[in-house]
């Protein structure tokens, strides 16, 4: 069964969300229960295991989260947005 989105496009499962989000702002949260994903329309982001910064990327049309949402399991790393 598939719903349909404020512009009217089929969506299937859950609802989605288009947000602009600033720098600085924590996306993901290592250890923290998953419930939903995100897709990355583009921007840079780090990411940080245990604390430590284990990654710096940049970019577009990818998705952010989804492993953690597929498998059951906590959060594997805290998620950063740089801008």
């Amino acid at each position: 069964m598939y719903e349909k989105d404020e512009e009217g496009r089929r969506i299937k499962g859950g609802k989605r969300e288009i947000r602009k989000v600033g720098s600085d702002y924590v996306l993901l949260e290592e250890g923290k229960t998953a419930d939903h994903m995100y897709w990355l329309k583009n921007g840079k982001f780090e990411v940080f295991k245990d604390g430590a910064k284990i990654a710096e990327r940049e970019g577009s049309n990818q998705f952010i989260g989804e492993l953690a949402l597929l498998t059951g399991l906590p959060r594997t790393a805290t998620v950063i947005i740089k801008g």
